[in-house]
């Protein structure tokens, strides 16, 4: 760009930032899948390590007393053990997590926290096999969200398949 035009256009983000900018505005829009319904679909179909940084990122939000209500108290173990003050999850915890556990999770911190889809939006970004597992699965969500009857149909079949 030359100096003639340098301050005349706002600087357009470009990488990791238009990713995660990109992507937190789609999961606001209302061509999105419900949230919760986004979040619980991804976790169920990535990698153990992000599982722990997703739960990490939505339990950020929870606050001790809501934890113990919030999916019957699955998620008071990750606070308890580092002493309530910080999150700790383990590759256990992400994996004995029920889809149904993380859905509800995920309702009660998008009302708590509207601030958590940027978060996540971030810490899916950066990560390329994440960014490719949210492709398909907002592609499979908005799909049942356009026909409503398949998608309880469909969190039920995730939840059968989910670790209890």
């Amino acid at each position: 760009m030359d100096r003639s035009t340098q301050g005349r256009y706002p600087a357009v983000p470009h990488g990791r930032e238009a990713l995660r900018e990109g992507l937190a505005r789609f999961m606001r829009s209302s061509e999105a899948p419900p949230f919760p319904d986004f979040v619980a679909h991804v976790f169920t179909r990535v990698h153990v390590r992000q599982r722990v940084r997703l739960l990490k990122c939505l339990l950020q939000s929870v606050g001790p007393l809501a934890l113990a209500a919030v999916a019957a108290g699955a998620f008071v173990k990750c606070v308890a053990r580092a002493g309530w003050a910080r999150v700790a999850v383990t590759a256990e915890d992400a994996v004995t997590v029920s889809y149904g556990q993380v859905l509800e999770l995920a309702r009660y911190v998008e009302q708590a926290n509207p601030r958590v889809v940027d978060q996540l939006a971030t810490l899916i970004a950066r990560d390329p096999a994440t960014l490719a597992i949210v492709g398909s699965s907002l592609i499979a969500l908005s799909m049942l969200v356009r026909n409503p009857g398949r998608v309880d149909s469909a969190s039920k079949r995730a939840a059968d398949r989910a670790p209890d």
